[in-house]
């Protein structure tokens, strides 16, 4: 095989892995928890990195909006305990 074919097929396979990733990140961050909690749940039967899966474990936890802000999270705390004081 030649050298220049090598390179051909690693660049193809590269390319190939970035989109792949990137495509499965949309996925997970853009749509609904419906849609999303299957794929992320495939994905912690993978042996994947240990900073990809606790990536893919915290943000089913932290995970309300869509959007990572913690807004929610603040707003919800912070509503249940004014209930709580009055």
């Amino acid at each position: 095989m030649q050298t220049s074919a090598l390179y051909d097929w690693f660049q193809w396979l590269t390319v190939g892995v970035l989109v792949v990733g990137c495509a499965i990140y949309c996925l997970c961050s853009l749509a609904p928890q419906i849609v999303s909690r299957p794929i992320r749940n495939a994905l912690l039967r993978l042996p994947l990195p240990a900073l990809l899966l606790t990536k893919l474990r915290d943000t089913d936890a932290t995970r309300h909006c869509g959007s990572g802000c913690t807004g929610c999270t603040k707003a919800a705390s912070s509503s249940t305990r004014s209930r709580g004081r009055r």
